[in-house]
């Protein structure tokens, strides 16, 4: 006995159309091959998704250390402390005045290009034009008690000092610091070029490392490498020095030479000894959490192009459904076909799927009952996958801006210790 299937594609509106019923058999077969290779893609997105998903677990896991290590930018930049500042020995005479004088270094003496200065270095060259951030703590009253001076003479003392003694390192250093403090870096430089020029070869470190703090902080890190390895080449026992140059290397992600600096200053100062370990545990923590975020970000890449190939293909079998909808009868018409009467009970417990269709321009709502393809098609459900997707997008942009601090600019991925 031969049974009438339910959602048999040949039971058609017009049964006499020989060309229609063959069209019928092509666009059945175009749609279980279609049906076929959408199987497997989702087969292997289900995988991949699986696969991002362990990787999601871990990343809850890597999280946790973010507040105890996280580093930002400003942690990094040098910052000297109060007995680098002694090592300048000097007391200002304070000087007080309504008058706005600034010490504009270039103003008291002349200095073109000398070649004890970096003039080949590209921070250097371009000087003029360099940006920073001003630096707030250099205008603090515990360092300016230092020197006996206060934020509102700072200024005009210099400038009235200088215009008397045109050839102090001391006050050249000085100038720079208050050209730092209020974070303008043209002037800075110069008055630090004359600092540089005039000081005594066992505290010529001490302008090196102000000019070195400069182009790190305008973003010539390479440059302030060279300046900073110079002042250690002057006094190679001052900490403050190669702390700085071990910052500049980090900065730059060259992770072994800089924990070898660290490792040295250690030596030097045992006081350093925890800093030493917070950098180290903190490049730990975000080098495998980044290397996480970055592992998470290549498989949502490799599931992308199988994800647009899912969504053409499943346009494409909607294309071709609707064709083989359309010379066939409604299902909700064989509902009352006697032939029909065993599929009735489970055909009534289907879900429906309505849709607007234009007829004599005016739009007609149709309704019918799901097919046994549309049955399948529904565990293909394309708007879960593009929503894990941006999901997982959102994920991972949320982790690498707002969460990895001075890691987002340095490739601590690629550090192994050696």
């Amino acid at each position: 006995m031969i049974l009438p299937l339910l959602s048999s594609p040949y039971y058609m509106k017009n049964s006499n159309d020989l060309v229609a019923f063959l069209n019928q058999s092509a666009y059945k077969k175009k749609l279980d091959d279609l049906m076929k290779e959408l199987v497997l893609i989702k087969a292997n997105l289900t995988s991949k998704m699986n696969s991002l998903d362990l990787f999601s677990n871990e990343l809850t896991k890597k999280i946790s250390c973010i507040p105890d290590y996280f580093i930002d930018e400003s942690d990094l930049y040098n910052l000297m402390n109060k007995n680098y500042f002694h090592r300048i020995n000097y007391k200002v005479n304070v000087e007080t005045s309504t008058k706005t004088q600034l010490p504009k270094c270039n103003e008291f003496f002349p200095l073109d290009f000398n070649v004890g200065l970096f003039e080949h270095l590209e921070a250097m060259k371009k000087r003029n034009k360099l940006k920073m951030e001003a630096e707030e703590n250099l205008g603090s009253k515990e360092l300016l008690n230092i020197f006996g001076i206060s934020s509102a003479n700072f200024p005009y003392t210099l400038y009235t000092q200088l215009k008397s003694n045109p050839s102090s390192w001391k006050l050249y250093t000085l100038a720079s610091f208050y050209w730092r403090y209020k974070g303008n870096a043209k002037e800075a430089i110069e008055c630090v070029r004359r600092a540089i020029y005039f000081a005594p070869r066992n505290k010529k470190d001490i302008p090196l490392l102000s000019l070195g703090t400069i182009f790190q902080r305008t973003n010539y890190l390479n440059d302030s490498v060279v300046v900073i390895k110079s002042a250690i080449d002057h006094s190679p026992k001052v900490a403050e020095n190669i702390w700085s140059l071990g910052n500049s290397l980090l900065m730059l992600s060259q992770f072994n030479q800089s924990l070898e600096s660290f490792y040295k200053v250690e030596k030097l100062d045992g006081s350093y000894s925890p800093r030493v370990d917070f950098i180290k545990k903190s490049i730990n923590c975000f080098r495998n959490l980044k290397i996480t975020l970055i592992t998470m970000e290549s498989s949502l890449d490799e599931i992308l192009p199988g994800l647009e190939k899912y969504t053409s293909l499943k346009k494409e079998f909607e294309e071709y459904h609707d064709k083989l909808e359309q010379e066939q009868v409604p299902l909700k018409i064989r509902y009352f076909d006697d032939s029909f009467d065993q599929h009735k009970a489970s055909l009534i417990q289907r879900s429906q799927i309505c849709s607007t269709r234009i007829k004599n321009d005016e739009p007609v709502l149709f309704c019918d009952f799901l097919s046994d393809i549309q049955l399948v098609m529904q565990d293909f459900a394309l708007d879960i996958l593009n929503n894990y997707v941006e999901l997982k997008k959102e994920l991972i942009a949320t982790y690498k801006i707002n969460s990895l601090g001075i890691y987002k600019k340095i490739l601590v991925e690629n550090y192994s210790e050696l």
